[in-house]
């Protein structure tokens, strides 16, 4: 049994209307500042912690903040075995649904923490208050460890929740309590009568006590005090463990929260990584825990965001279901783009998701090998994380050129633009992939070159079988090719056996005379469904490049940024390069 929040409903929480979040595993948060993310990691604590929220976590003072959740990964023979019974009454499907409701800003008092009778069509009569279930989900998902981006206890969690340091101790130290229980017990006991009755107290306390219940007598005559000592415990005197910090110049060591915040970052970062080593060798007790964290990858250097970033993997897989906020490329690989949620916010909706790629695609491409294809081709694209725009690309050349000669040519940047462009696996997968990024509420375009036109564009219904400038170009095509020896295939020119290369040959078709206007129209035809065709073959023709190769980009870049040339010399498209620039950005 793996127990896991697989998603969440948050509603009227500070900048979220309602939404709806899916978690896995390893969640990453992906946004811009002030765009919520923050909020859906309060609301993911909340719904377990249920500290009474005040008015400014409501979005709407008027209406009732509420947070839902699905604890999926559940099975009913281990929750008995493991003495987490109370809630096989709710279970459903290997679920149960939790919710947590505040209605007024003004109340001190913790909501209460519900749960959903199974086969309910969400009557307010099927949620239950329960409080042995809310005990044994508490075995089964402890309060959430919450790491805040903030270098002091202060912060949108409440206070306290937010110390790393503290929390991370906490749960490094943790095994230490069952192992040194019994013996503390035993060197306690001697110390047994200064937490007894008035029979087993010393007698300086009790002399203590008469003197001052003497001197209130006058008073308070009704009145009798006695002093009280909080009887030790195990868990607290542990939890209160801190860490102090050697360095040369400092002898006696100072305090962590003196250094500064790099410093702090990377010894707590530390700490995570030695939690997830502990936690690996731990018990195999079912129970999960939430992981919520602001910005992991803060203050430290790339190697050690790595670093950090594989802890938090491993702790995902070993008793920890991880969920964070980040502003990072690096803290989302390939593997987890797919499932990483691009958080956005506006007037309209508030803080909302687009929809998940892995969703997306299933939605979209139906034949599973497809779907694999394009999650691979897409998921190796963390660039489209922080972007609001994508521009498709189908070689090397666009990725390594365009780039700079945008801010060459308009002194402006893609990433300032927050467009990203992305490399497909191929051409072929261009109409699938513009569905799915559509489908994520992503605008597309794409940039292909020439071949396109006459390959993919009628299967994949950009362009008519019958389109009358595809038919005068493949005619030309026809009386053309025998005079170069260029070898045709069902009209269309291939690179086996044949005089020139079809990249060369669609080159040589462009130049025609009679080709250029049949292929700017549909050019025209293409860029209307948002697609850039290179009308000279392909974009080195545009460029002036003579190949694709590493030397070649690194060549014209060279004379990108060499300010006594003039581009418009050396590029032979100028024009068109400009244009189409202008329009990746609109």
């Amino acid at each position: 049994m793996k127990p896991a929040l697989e998603s969440v409903r948050i509603t009227n929480l500070r900048s979220i209307r309602s939404e709806t979040f899916p978690l896995s595993d390893f969640t990453a948060l992906v946004g811009g500042n002030n765009t919520g993310k923050t909020s859906i990691l309060l609301g993911l604590a909340w719904l377990f912690q249920g500290t009474p929220l005040n008015r400014f976590h409501f979005r709407n003072v008027n209406k009732t903040v509420e947070v839902e959740g699905t604890v999926g990964g559940l099975e009913r023979e281990t929750l008995e075995e493991f003495g987490m019974g109370a809630l096989v009454p709710y279970l459903n499907d290997g679920k149960i649904l939790i919710r947590r409701r505040q209605e007024k800003t003004d109340t001190r008092i913790k909501p209460p923490l519900v749960f959903l009778h199974p086969g309910s069509k969400h009557s307010e009569d099927h949620w239950k208050v329960d409080l042995a279930a809310e005990n044994a989900l508490r075995e089964l998902m402890p309060s959430p460890l919450i790491i805040s981006a903030l270098p002091d206890d202060t912060g949108p969690f409440g206070e306290g929740e937010g110390n790393l340091t503290s929390q991370l101790l906490s749960a490094v130290v943790g095994p230490l309590i069952e192992r040194y229980r019994e013996a503390f017990e035993k060197a306690f006991e001697a110390l047994s009568p200064l937490f007894g009755d008035d029979y087993d107290r010393p007698q300086e306390l009790r002399n203590f006590d008469r003197e001052l219940n003497r001197a209130l007598e006058a008073i308070f005559p009704s009145l009798r005090l006695q002093i009280q000592f909080p009887r030790p415990d195990l868990s607290t005197l542990l939890r209160q463990a801190s860490l102090r910090v050697y360095e040369e110049g400092y002898p006696d060591g100072q305090d962590l929260s003196l250094m500064g915040q790099g410093a702090q970052r990377a010894v707590q970062m530390a700490l995570l990584r030695r939690l997830a080593e502990t936690k690996a060798a731990q018990s195999k007790h079912p129970g999960r825990r939430l992981l919520l964290i602001e910005e992991p990858e803060l203050h430290l250097h790339p190697q050690a965001v790595e670093l950090v970033r594989l802890s938090l993997k491993r702790l995902s897989q070993e008793g920890f279901q991880v969920v964070f906020a980040t502003h990072s490329a690096q803290m989302v690989t390939a593997e987890d783009v797919r499932t990483c949620l691009l958080i956005r916010k506006n007037i309209a909706r508030g803080t909302f998701m687009r929809e998940r790629i892995e969703d997306a695609v299933k939605r979209v491409v139906h034949d599973a090998p497809s779907q694999l294809q394009l999650l691979f081709s897409l998921s190796n694209s963390n660039e489209m994380l922080f972007a609001d725009r994508i521009a498709l690309t189908e070689g090397k050349t666009e990725l390594r050129i365009l780039p700079r000669l945008y801010e060459r040519l308009t002194g402006d940047s893609f990433v300032l633009r927050k467009l990203a462009l992305i490399r497909q696996g191929g051409v072929s997968n261009t109409a699938k992939s513009m569905k799915v990024l559509t489908a994520m509420d992503l605008p597309v375009k794409a940039l292909v070159d020439l071949d396109y036109a006459f390959t993919d564009a009628v299967r994949d219904g950009f362009l008519e079988e019958d389109d009358p400038d595809l038919l005068d170009c493949m005619r030309e095509f026809g009386e053309r090719a025998m005079m170069k020896n260029i070898r045709l295939v069902q009209g269309i020119p291939v690179s086996k056996r044949s005089g020139m290369s079809a990249s060369e040959a669609y080159a040589y078709f462009a130049s025609l005379q009679e080709c250029r206007e049949p292929i700017a129209n549909l050019h025209e035809k293409l860029k209307a469904k948002n697609i850039w065709l290179w009308t000279r073959g392909t974009i080195e023709n545009h460029l002036g490049l003579n190949g694709k190769n590493e030397h070649v980009w690194s060549q014209f870049v060279e004379r990108l940024g060499d300010r006594s040339q003039d581009p418009k010399q050396f590029i032979p498209d100028y024009e068109g390069v400009l244009e189409m620039l202008q329009w990746l950005v609109v």
